[in-house]
């Protein structure tokens, strides 16, 4: 019966490889730089700090207030879209690395950020359009409040993230 058998190739020898070989395991994986997830969160501390110090800050121009929350609101907004793709590229060096369900965990929570802080934008651009109608709270109160959340929700994104890597 072994006669009827051709001989192996060397080929035929690399056809059937363990698996090990292909999926790394994750205690094998090279460590991805968190100094930009670390900077962003100093960033968001920085955003929050001025959304809850804004009346003592921007003492002397109070008429300006409302404005420069605003745009502080949007340069977040542009940082966080810039630092989104940094986390992006960070993702796929370890898809590439072989670790793709790793990856896959990690692409949902890195276009967290900038969706809470697209969101923040939105509402505060609503604020500011309703002003003249909007009774509850003083409209600077209002946009502090929605600064502190942005930043909150931004931050434990990158707590996520962070100990995810």
């Amino acid at each position: 019966m072994s006669a009827d058998r051709p001989a192996a190739s060397p080929e035929d020898n690399y056809l059937f490889l363990d698996i090990s070989n292909e999926a790394p395991l994750s205690g094998h994986r090279k460590r991805t730089s968190i100094v930009g997830s670390i900077l962003y969160c100093l960033l968001l501390s920085g955003y929050a700090a001025l959304a809850i110090g804004a009346p003592w800050i921007f003492e002397s121009e109070k008429y300006l207030t409302l404005q420069i929350l605003c745009t502080c609101d949007i340069i977040l907004l542009i940082i966080t879209g810039i630092f989104q793709q940094y986390m992006v590229y960070q993702v796929q060096k370890i898809r590439l690395q072989g670790y793709y369900i790793f990856s896959q965990k990690l692409k949902h929570i890195v276009r967290l950020p900038f969706a809470s802080t697209s969101y923040g934008t939105g509402v505060m651009l609503l604020i500011m359009v309703w002003e003249p109608n909007i009774r509850i709270l003083p409209i600077p109160m209002i946009l502090r409040i929605i600064m502190v959340v942005e930043a909150i929700l931004a931050g434990s994104f990158m707590s996520v993230y962070i100990g995810k890597l």
